[in-house]
């Protein structure tokens, strides 16, 4: 196996591991789904260089990054999921914080403008 094949390997590997971390997002599995993504990248930095030579062969690795691709676009949306879900939980406990409740006993809508800053 060539070393591009292997650091591909080892991308596929990280990328899939972060994957499934995020299926179910707590706060600490997106924390370690950070380290398998970055070290996805730097194995796909090495493949990037190498593919940069004459004679390196890329389209036999179209496959294998096809895969790598597909993999990262499943990881990206659990991502971008577990991000909206815990955005949404901040949301309604600073509605509660600020706000307090509905008549129903939900936390009521925050009144604060978006992108508010506060120093202290």
């Amino acid at each position: 196996m060539r070393r591009e094949e292997a650091e591909l390997r080892r991308a596929q590997g990280a990328a899939e591991q972060a994957r499934r971390l995020l299926l179910s997002p707590s706060p600490g599995n997106l924390d370690r789904s950070r380290a398998y993504l970055e070290q996805a990248c730097a194995c796909l930095k090495k493949v990037r260089s190498a593919l940069g030579r004459p004679g390196s062969g890329s389209r036999e690795l179209l496959p294998a990054l096809s895969v790598l691709q597909q993999t990262a676009r499943r990881a990206a949306a659990l991502f971008e999921g577990a991000a909206g879900f815990h955005a949404g939980w901040t949301g309604k406990l600073l509605g509660a914080a600020t706000c307090g409740y509905t008549r129903q006993g939900a936390p009521a809508a925050s009144a604060l403008p978006p992108g508010l800053s506060v120093e202290g």
